[in-house]
Order: structure tokens, then C-alpha cells, then sequence
């Protein structure tokens, strides 16, 4: 599986030869890996953008009003308002780890480890 990975990273090399040819130093906007960031980037602050503003930042009357139209539209038998609130409170802690994991996963997201593919040009396997 390794082989055919390295023939395709060396056709790709020949198929970006003639683009860097042309383009020079603006080649690079056209690599795949540069709009997979790009990509990473944009999604990760409309992602952002939006939990903050329809989640995090709702008002608690726009929060009661909401949940209030789901219970009227629930099929709860004898089950009161207040109940069925009291039943989907979250805490603090809840909540603040939240915020903090949306905060901080776009910023972790794009690291990860390099591991060599062995019998790939430049990976001999191990004996």
C-alpha cells in the first residue's frame, strides 16, 4: 500500500511541476494543503461565529421561549412546565467546558504526527 502512495505523490509532483513553472511563488495558493487550511480556518471561525451567537449568547427570555414551545409540542403526559425544565438544566461547569472545548479545539485541530510509511522513497523498511 505504501508503493502505490509514493507513485502518487511523485505523479503529483509531476503534474505540479508545470504549475509552479507558471504561476512562481503564487503556486503555493493552489496546493492542496493551502485550501485544506484555508478551508480549516474558514469553517472553524463561522463555526465559532455561530455558537457564539445563537448558542452562548441567547438571551435566558429567548431560552425560556424556546424550550417552552418544545414542551407544548412534547407528548409528556402529566409532566409540569417547571419539571420539564428542571429536567434539562445544565451547570456551570457544563457549560463552561463547552465554551472552553469550542474555543480551543479549531486551535489543536490541525496538529498531528507524522508517521513513516516504510519502503516509501526515503522510509527503508526497518530490519
Amino acid at each position: 500500500m505504501c508503493g502505490g502512495l509514493a507513485q502518487v505523490v511523485e505523479a503529483s509532483r509531476r503534474a505540479g511541476a508545470p504549475l509552479h513553472r507558471h504561476l512562481k511563488k503564487f503556486a503555493v495558493v493552489l496546493q492542496w494543503y493551502t485550501v485544506l487550511f484555508v478551508g480549516f480556518v474558514v469553517f472553524s471561525a463561522v463555526s465559532l461565529v455561530v455558537f457564539m451567537k445563537d448558542i452562548l449568547f441567547v438571551s435566558a427570555e429567548a431560552r425560556e421561549d424556546n424550550l417552552r414551545e418544545m414542551f407544548e409540542l412534547s407528548t409528556l403526559g402529566n409532566v409540569t412546565f417547571e419539571e420539564f425544565e428542571a429536567g434539562l438544566s445544565v451547570g456551570t461547569f457544563v457549560t463552561t467546558a463547552n465554551v472552553f472545548g469550542q474555543i480551543a479545539g479549531p486551535s489543536v485541530g490541525g496538529r498531528h504526527q507524522h508517521v513513516p510509511c516504510h519502503g516509501a522513497p526515503g522510509h527503508p523498511v526497518p530490519p
